[in-house]
């Protein structure tokens, strides 16, 4: 088993060696970028091992051919590429496309939450045990995750839709975002409202994926606007409901797709300015969790004001801090410093969030 860039030393391995390829009874590789990372506009500032990684690069070309070339689907041990629903690095062209559709899994979970799960979750062991001592070559992990992550809307729609009243939250936010994504808006945030699921979280949850596949692909601008649209939504609706968390919540995420995205400062600033103030009147309440430092830093990024940004994130940061709250907001903070095109910033956000090499 292997995580990440993990994976492509375990492929590398497989083909050079035939006789641990051939000891070997099951491979699985969990955010594995096989098929190589487009170095998008909102990562300029990449370790400088990723150059290696590069998708159409030498290093991943002569892996993807000599897999399909050696192995393909007829490998001597089981297979299983699995993706995680909320991988904010590697998106599923690269961790799940390059092998068969039987090869691949998706699960719950960011890049880092695919295998340190916040809370026990079944589905991760069912899916590693599954594999060790059967094989098993059929539907692995969820379903309609592995869907939308591979853009098969059509596939969850029907029988869903004709379902909803019966769905959990989960399920139902699945079905809107397949409705959504085949631009049945309307469509999407009624069978929301039905329920009385349209909600902040939902809507958080829908722009959220969105916002992960333009940043990462840094080309699908209709993905942005979606995600702006679903966080405007819920912004409003947080500040109807003086959801101060929420409204923080949703906030942030325009700011950041206004400067990011639209490239409109002036808006970015406007926004960010307001959610310093929805923070503070938070903290002032004793509502606030421990999201807010990590809003008060990225606000403050947007706005200019560095040493209260790194005050901010230095707050944040800390041995409690959950990996992946960590790494995500450090994306955030370094896309930011891209878009102001300051490697000063960035390589002093990686001191505070621990990277050696920003």
């Amino acid at each position: 088993m292997a995580h990440s860039m993990g994976g492509l030393i375990v492929q590398r391995v497989l083909l050079d060696f035939k006789l641990i390829a051939g000891r070997t009874r099951t491979v699985i590789l969990f955010g594995t970028p096989s098929d190589g990372l487009v170095k998008a506009h909102t990562m300029r500032f990449w370790k400088r091992q990723l150059n290696d990684m590069a998708k159409g690069g030498p290093f991943i070309k002569q892996l993807r051919s000599n897999w399909t070339k050696q192995f393909g689907s007829r490998a001597p041990f089981s297979f299983l590429a699995v993706g995680g629903e909320r991988d904010q690095f590697v998106p599923p062209e690269s961790s799940l496309e390059p092998f068969p559709k039987e090869q691949r899994a998706v699960i719950a979970g960011s890049h880092v939450t695919m295998i340190h799960p916040p809370e026990r979750d079944p589905n991760v062991v069912d899916l590693i045990v599954g594999r060790i001592v059967s094989k098993r070559t059929g539907d692995i992990g969820e379903s309609a995750l592995r869907a939308i992550e591979l853009g098969d809307f059509q596939s969850i729609i029907p029988n869903n839709l004709e379902d909803a009243k019966e769905l959990d939250s989960k399920a139902l936010v699945r079905l809107a975002i397949a409705l959504d994504s085949v631009d049945r808006r309307d469509d999407a945030y009624r069978v929301l409202a039905e329920r009385n699921e349209l909600n902040s979280d939902a809507l958080g949850t829908m722009a959220g994926r969105l916002k992960r596949k333009w940043l990462l692909s840094g080309r699908h601008q209709a993905d942005a606007e979606a995600a702006m649209a679903h966080y405007t939504k819920g912004y409003h609706l947080a500040r109807a409901e003086k959801d101060l968390r929420r409204a923080y919540y949703h906030g942030i995420n325009l700011a950041f797709l206004a400067l990011v995205f639209r490239g409109k400062r002036a808006d970015a600033r406007t926004r960010a300015q307001e959610v310093l103030h929805i923070c503070r009147q938070c903290e002032e309440a004793g509502e606030a969790d421990e999201w807010v430092d990590a809003t008060e830093g990225e606000a403050e990024l947007i706005l200019g004001n560095e040493d209260q940004a790194f005050e901010a994130y230095r707050r944040f940061v800390a041995p409690s801090t959950d990996p992946w709250k960590l790494s995500s907001t450090y994306l955030n903070a370094r896309t930011i410093a891209a878009e102001f095109g300051k490697r000063e910033l960035a390589h002093r956000l990686g001191q505070i969030f621990g990277d050696p090499n920003p």
